[in-house]
């Protein structure tokens, strides 16, 4: 069965391809599945390296066997809620009111609002899956980083480390295990190159492994790093799409996004010697014309706004 994965931006869309349900959980007394969550990302992984990477976990509130209200289902729903945020689909079960606890509710609309606004961009990755068989929107690091000995022994009854990539840009960790009630901290492995933690800005090297890495419930965990280009909804209008480019690259480098359409792409180029905000720029080649670009200096990326079938350009941004 075809379904669409990351509808709802535009009127129109096009079949990408299956997508992979994982069927829902159980969280409380009886058939207690909640005290063995593993089985939902190691299915995931294991669906995407055989090619079915268009995971959707079908556990957003989950099969209460109890009080929607105590705190081990509240915890477990943000963290579902965030592993679903950084997978192919997401769907909730059962609304984020039944927690009755404002901060909850509010992270799992953070985590809904997340994959909405990125949802062009893991559109564009599950029509990349479909035309070339590649788990582009979850690559295990394993696949993503073959050569890195070090990603085949992430995931274990201990370190629980469930990483992958989505898309080419993002390295997904959420915290995820049998320990999700208590758990506030994990592991993070990042390969080769640089990555950007997406909420705080802080600019890592790899390979290195962060130890004991403070994961609250409320973090979007992601680490821009690979092609370090990302497409989302603009914040200002919904019906636009804003690119983010962030300093990961050196050198050449090449990202091609998708539109809804299926046919129509749009070429982001880095040919930049640096990334000076100053000296940086942003050409529209297929208009022949500059770009107005948006810096965030937390972050270090430079946003603007992408149009059908323009192809961009970055030059410049030595100091």
């Amino acid at each position: 069965m075809s379904q669409v994965v990351g509808r709802s931006f535009a009127p129109q869309s096009i079949e990408v391809g299956d997508r992979m349900r994982i069927n829902d959980s159980y969280a409380g007394t009886g058939r207690n599945f909640h005290s063995d969550p593993h089985r939902i990302p190691l299915n995931m992984m294991s669906n995407a390296a055989s090619a079915g990477s268009n995971g959707d976990p079908d556990i957003i509130g989950c099969t209460p066997r109890g009080s929607t209200t105590s705190h081990m289902f509240r915890e477990y729903y943000v963290r579902n809620a965030m592993l679903a945020a950084v997978s192919a689909g997401m769907s909730f079960g059962r609304g984020p009111w039944l927690l009755e606890h404002p901060e909850y509710e509010a992270i799992a609309l953070k985590a809904a609002r997340w994959h909405d606004r990125y949802a062009p961009y893991i559109y564009s990755a599950a029509i990349d899956s479909h035309e070339t068989g590649y788990p582009h929107t979850m690559t295990p690091l394993h696949i993503a980083f073959p050569q890195d000995e070090a990603t085949y022994n992430l995931i274990s009854r201990t370190q629980q480390q469930y990483q992958w990539m989505l898309g080419p840009s993002m390295l997904a960790a959420p915290l995820f295990g049998n320990d999700f009630e208590t758990a506030e901290s994990r592991d993070v492995y990042l390969p080769a190159g640089r990555w950007i933690d997406y909420e705080s800005g802080t600019v890592y090297e790899g390979p290195t492994t962060l130890e004991d890495f403070p994961m609250p419930r409320d973090r979007i965990p992601v680490f821009i790093g690979g092609k370090g280009v990302i497409v989302g909804k603009s914040a200002d209008e919904p019906d636009t799409l804003d690119v983010e480019v962030f300093p990961v690259t050196e050198g050449f480098s090449e990202y091609t996004y998708t539109w809804i359409d299926g046919s129509t792409q749009s070429r982001i180029t880095s040919n930049n010697a640096g990334w000076d905000p100053a000296t940086l720029q942003v050409h529209d080649v297929t208009a022949d014309q500059a770009v107005a670009t948006e810096h965030d200096a937390t972050r270090g990326s430079f946003r603007f706004r992408l149009t059908p079938g323009h192809d961009y350009e970055l030059t410049g941004g030595s100091p």
